[in-house]
């Protein structure tokens, strides 16, 4: 289940650097994004050692897609129907 929603027209950027705030901040070992990381990462991954990729996932789970590469694609997907880009 989604933990929150994306806003419209979602911003790539503003996604990617979420994720890299999270990796700092699970690297400080903040108890609050340890414990989303800790509910939304399908491994048993320690937060301390998180990569980035790790981040993007709980990232990406956390808006109820499965991974990073799929919610790179449904914000494009999203973003075309907000600016009516049929290509």
């Amino acid at each position: 289940m989604a933990k929150r929603n994306l806003p419209h027209p979602p911003n790539l950027d503003q996604l990617k650097h979420r994720a890299k705030d999270l990796l700092r901040s699970l690297q400080r070992g903040e108890p609050e994004p340890v414990s989303e990381f800790t509910e939304l990462h399908p491994r048993s991954v320690p937060p301390t050692e998180a990569k980035l990729s790790d981040a993007q996932l709980v990232i990406a789970r956390g808006y109820g897609v499965p991974s990073w590469p799929r919610l790179m694609l449904a914000c494009k997907m999203v973003a075309a129907i907000h600016h009516d880009d049929v290509d």
